[in-house]
Parts: structure tokens; C-alpha cells; sequence
């Protein structure tokens, strides 16, 4: 927790707790913190599509994506044609791909394989 929200958060409680030295107000701010994720990083995602998500789509998969994980996510879109349809999303250093480009990939294996076995 950076220095200067726990003493943004301590001089606000100051002001409502009376006698400081009564309490611990380090420890109040930063269970506080912890509970509310005030002053947290959100963890940076981003998801590749053939074509731009609308802003509601992009909101709409970040409030999916935070209730999974547990923290906050913010994603950016990137967009590839190459990837024909469905979705590649990364997020720190988890890959999720669910691209038609892979499916059609995983295929042509399979194919390949078959043909190798013959």
C-alpha cells in the first residue's frame, strides 16, 4: 500500500477518531484498504478480437472477469482480422484462446495426423 494513501486515509480518520494515540490508525487504514481494495493496482488484460468490442461489451467482460478473479481487471482491446472470430484473451500470464484461427489450427493437425497414420 503506497505511503501516501495510507496517510490520505489516516488524516481522514484522525479527524473522526478523536485521540490517535487511543487507536492504531496505521492498522485500521490499511485493513481498510484490504477490504475495499482502495488504492490497488487493477490487473491489466487484454482480449484480441476480429473486430472492436462496443464499450459496453468491453465493461460488461471486465465486471465478468473481476467477479472470477476476485480483483479488478482492465482490459484494452486489440483487434486482428487474422484471427477470423472468437477471442484471445491474456491476462497477466494466463492465455485464454478461443480464436476460430487455433480451432482451424487444432484441426488441420488432426488432419495431419491422420494422413501420417495411413
Amino acid at each position: 500500500m503506497g505511503k501516501l494513501i495510507s496517510r490520505k486515509y489516516a488524516k481522514a480518520l484522525s479527524e473522526i477518531i478523536p485521540d490517535e494515540k487511543k487507536y492504531d490508525i496505521k492498522s485500521i487504514v490499511e485493513e481498510y484498504v484490504e477490504l475495499t481494495g482502495v488504492g490497488r493496482k487493477a490487473v491489466q488484460a487484454v482480449v484480441v478480437t476480429a473486430v472492436p468490442l462496443s464499450s459496453e461489451m468491453l465493461t460488461e467482460l471486465e465486471v465478468t472477469l473481476s467477479r472470477s478473479l476476485g480483483e479488478d481487471v482492465k482490459l484494452r482491446n486489440k483487434v486482428d482480422k487474422k484471427i477470423i472470430g472468437g477471442a484471445f484473451l491474456k491476462i497477466g500470464d494466463k492465455v485464454l484462446d478461443k480464436t476460430i484461427k487455433s480451432r482451424l489450427e487444432e484441426i488441420q493437425m488432426q488432419i495431419l495426423q491422420v494422413k501420417n497414420l495411413v
